[in-house]
């Protein structure tokens, strides 16, 4: 119980660090905003995904975003295996009501068990919540960890980290070693990125590939 505790508190030390560097690294202090998340998120969302037009976002259709899929239990808030257009736009607004404008986030790459040095590693924020939300990216070390970060020009101050509260598809690449499309083109991997996110308790987002 003490570890999960220490792991929410090293999260959240990130966040308010984040804050504060930027407030201290200029002259006038800086605020890491909330982005600008489409007011239509959730009904662009159900517009995108909900082939067979119930409603929601379910069963196979899941499978077309695996950013919501990773999510489920966290959106589906009547508990129906689906995700309506209400939920995702309550989920939003949690983010909203946070304040938080980045979070710390890293990624552990372990390819067949192994930690996989060197590989390059995007979180593409799902299209429905607007272009405020951008991409992150980071490249693991020879402990298999990458530390993920917004690019320097879409943060206020080149000194800080960080990603910003969303739903995203992950991609994985290697310089040095073939990964399989359904790692990187067609992506089956997605987190969320939030305070409460499912794997803020272990401090990572955790990425187990397979070479077969």
């Amino acid at each position: 119980m003490g570890s999960k505790v220490d792991r929410l508190s090293k999260i959240a030390l990130g966040v308010s660090l984040a804050a504060v560097l930027c407030a201290g690294c200029d002259k006038k202090p800086q605020r890491v905003e909330v982005p600008g998340y489409d007011s239509n998120s959730g009904a662009s969302a159900v517009a995108t995904y909900d082939s067979n037009r119930d409603g929601k976002i379910s069963g196979d259709e899941l499978l077309k975003t695996p950013a919501l899929a990773s999510a489920l239990a966290q959106i589906d808030a009547n508990n129906d295996q689906g995700i309506a257009a209400e939920e995702i736009d309550a989920r939003i607004q949690k983010w909203r009501d946070s304040r938080v404008g980045v979070m710390s986030v890293a990624c552990k790459v372990l390819m067949d068990g192994v930690p996989l040095p060197n590989a390059q590693v995007v979180f593409d924020p799902e299209p429905f919540l607007g272009s405020s939300v951008k991409p992150a990216s980071g490249v693991s070390l020879h402990e298999g960890t990458a530390i993920m970060s917004i690019a320097k020009e879409n943060l206020p101050n080149p000194s800080l980290t960080g990603v910003a509260c969303g739903f995203y598809t992950i991609r994985v690449t290697c310089s040095n070693r073939a990964i399989p499309k359904r790692y990187n083109l067609d992506s089956t991997l997605g987190c969320v990125v939030a305070l409460d996110a499912p794997w803020v308790g272990a401090g990572e987002v955790k990425l187990e590939l397979t070479g077969n």
